[in-house]
């Protein structure tokens, strides 16, 4: 098979399997960057939300981050770890466009899901690099998943420097007996933080990721953080896989 032929049916079976379009994506390349796809979103105040690189001009974030704000309002920030020291990894990204979820509800956090594209395309070095999407039919209840984001932890501290907790995702009934009946529906999913971890609580970390690292070795999103309760419960995430035609549609 010639090379640009070969290219093509791959590109292709990667949108019929559910991953992005990019070679290489979920896989850490930096040595500077631990998580080289982690966005923060900025506004005149500082830092408001979290988000995934996901292609070279798009932001996965949470609707809860970007609701009744303009694209102008926004910078996208990467190559941030610590709010306190500046560093020569920084990048900032003015945004083009915001695009939420028409069936957003913020009382239930009905689709709680939005993209930024970007006014400029982010250069994919060693430094940053996509967060791939998952396959449709990734099973992911009961593994152990990363969060990664700027917010308080369980010393009820707000972080200035990048955050990771382990996570395990539980059944949605079992989330609907914490939060109540009907509370988590089939676009959503919960995880509690495995005992003995670091704990994201509900705040800034809103629009971050969660990730699971596939037997291939790449990462790959299977949850926006949305809501929960106090630090010591279980987090509530937008659950990817039931947004993948939505988000291909929209980039």
């Amino acid at each position: 098979m010639k090379p640009i032929l070969f290219l093509l049916v791959v590109l292709q079976l990667s949108r019929i399997r559910g991953h992005t379009d990019y070679f290489g994506c979920g896989i850490i390349k930096s040595k500077e960057l631990k998580w080289p796809w982690m966005a923060s979103l900025l506004d005149d105040t500082g830092y408001f939300c979290g988000g995934s690189v996901i292609t070279n001009r798009h932001i996965l974030t949470a609707t809860t981050c970007v609701r009744n704000r303009e694209p102008t309002d926004i910078k996208v920030r990467l190559g941030e770890y610590d709010f306190n020291v500046t560093s020569t990894f920084e990048v900032e990204f003015a945004v083009e466009k915001i695009i939420d979820h028409p069936g957003y509800r913020k009382r239930t956090l009905t689709h709680d899901i939005a993209i930024l594209k970007l006014k400029e395309p982010i250069d994919f070095t060693t430094r940053f690099q996509p967060l791939c999407l998952p396959p449709k039919d990734m099973a992911v209840t009961g593994k152990f998943a990363t969060v990664t984001g700027w917010d308080r932890t369980s010393s009820k501290t707000k972080a200035s420097v990048l955050q990771e907790s382990l996570e395990k995702i539980l059944t949605n009934e079992n989330c609907s007996t914490i939060f109540g009946p009907n509370t988590i529906g089939d676009g959503m999913l919960c995880a509690a933080s495995d005992e003995g971890n670091v704990d994201l609580c509900k705040g800034h970390s809103s629009g971050s990721p969660l990730m699971l690292k596939t037997d291939a070795g790449s990462w790959s999103i299977v949850g926006i953080l949305s809501g929960g309760g106090d630090c010591n419960a279980p987090t509530i995430y937008t659950r990817i896989t039931g947004y993948l035609d939505w988000i291909r549609e929209s980039i």
